[in-house]
């Protein structure tokens, strides 16, 4: 009878299987489009580019430099520059408040004037790496401050007059002097700073990885919404205690409703991830295949749990996903959000499952996300069960 009640739920699974693939493709759609659309917003907050120095140097002559670089046209244009605390100036950009923080470091003065190379620190958000401008002012950063160095020049030049040396060498020493001041400058970027990539807004993902990631897990759960017929075909008194009756308790009863509509959420993941991997990098590992494996489960179980126990489980679920959605950064960038808004998000079960989904697009699941899941998917069948036992004992027609 177990068996049979397995045929029974695939025959309805295939009943809704067709309607199901139409739908899903129309919602593919549409979150392909509304990611789109919500996805520039992610750079909001790097517009004017604000970036931090962290001036750990504090000299007089350090200060000077940052001012006066600061100030001039071609930097002005692409960041707004602010002095910082370095914890300071690393939480605010891992917040997504800064495009870039410039770390110089103590004897950074003396460095450049020797030649000591790869002394100073360049940190990038993901959003402001995306964008040449602002890469391109946060070199010539680093290319101006070495430019400084035409002091010495002006002041060689001094005493070159002074010791009335001739017009002959003034012109050799100006020549070489310049040329070699020029090719420094070209290169100071990656002879005198190391560039480091953030995540965006404290993610360790790009902006458009996470809003894969974020759209991919509301068409996971969208998808399993499709099935409320399987879930919801023989929940009527009389059937119920029929099957219990030929031996089928809540389990067998269960197993059907669950299994299917885990398979086709399975297989829609590993099609969504295929078609990303055409754009973005996908980390396929044990860690990120566990991981999407227990995605598709939440997104099975806690929607089955819905349709199963609410009488409006389809508006439920789907409102359920959106809110999810928007407390986790999908909608609204995630750095315009509070902190306690974002935690409550990533606890919901569409914040639990766009966790685990994490691993497969560079980022990293959080504990709490992981914690968040398996208590969604321990109680779902609970609250099935005692849905199933109510409706038994109550007649309550489903």
């Amino acid at each position: 009878m177990r068996y049979a009640m397995l045929r029974r739920d695939l025959r309805l699974f295939f009943r809704c299987l067709l309607p199901a693939l139409a739908l899903t493709a129309v919602f593919a759609a549409l979150c392909v489009g509304a990611a789109g659309a919500v996805r520039p917003g992610a750079e909001g907050g790097y517009t004017p580019a604000r970036a931090a120095v962290v001036d750990d140097e504090g000299s007089t002559l350090s200060r000077m430099l940052v001012q006066g670089v600061a100030r001039t046209d071609y930097v002005s244009r692409l960041l707004e520059i602010t002095s910082l605390g370095r914890e300071e100036a690393m939480a605010a950009l891992a917040a997504g408040e800064l495009a870039a923080v410039i770390v110089l470091p103590e004897g950074f003065v003396d460095d450049i004037r020797t030649g000591r190379e790869g002394v100073g620190q360049i940190w990038l958000s993901s959003a402001a790496a995306a964008h040449g401008e602002v890469v391109a002012g946060v070199a010539s950063f680093g290319q101006l401050l070495l430019a400084a160095g035409q002091n010495g020049v002006f002041s060689g030049e001094r005493l070159i007059g002074r010791h009335g040396l001739g017009e002959e060498f003034h012109q050799r020493f100006l020549t070489r002097a310049n040329a070699a001041l020029l090719a420094e400058a070209m290169g100071a970027d990656g002879a005198y700073f190391t560039l480091e990539v953030t995540g965006h807004a404290d993610t360790a993902m790009s902006a458009d990885s996470w809003y894969a990631v974020s759209w991919l897990a509301l068409l996971l759960m969208l998808s399993a919404v499709l099935f409320a017929r399987l879930y919801t075909a023989d929940l009527s008194r009389s059937t119920l205690c029929r099957l219990k009756g030929a031996g089928v308790g809540d389990g067998a009863f269960l197993a059907g409703k669950l299994l299917w509509p885990l398979l086709f959420v399975s297989a829609l993941l590993a099609a969504g991830v295929g078609a990303l991997s055409r754009w973005l990098p996908v980390a396929v590992t044990p860690l990120s295949v566990l991981g999407a494996a227990g995605c598709a489960l939440v997104c099975a179980a806690v929607v089955g749990a819905l349709l199963l126990c609410l009488e409006q489980g389809v508006p439920a679920a789907a409102a359920m996903a959106a809110a999810g959605l928007f407390l986790c950064g999908g909608i609204v960038p995630r750095q315009l959000l509070p902190g306690p808004v974002l935690t409550l998000g990533e606890l919901t079960p569409f914040g639990a499952a766009q966790g685990l989904l994490r691993p497969l697009l560079g980022g990293s699941c959080p504990a709490h996300c992981a914690v968040a899941a398996l208590i969604w998917v321990g109680l779902a069948p609970v609250c099935m069960c005692l849905r199933l036992r109510r409706l038994r004992v109550g007649g309550e027609d489903g």
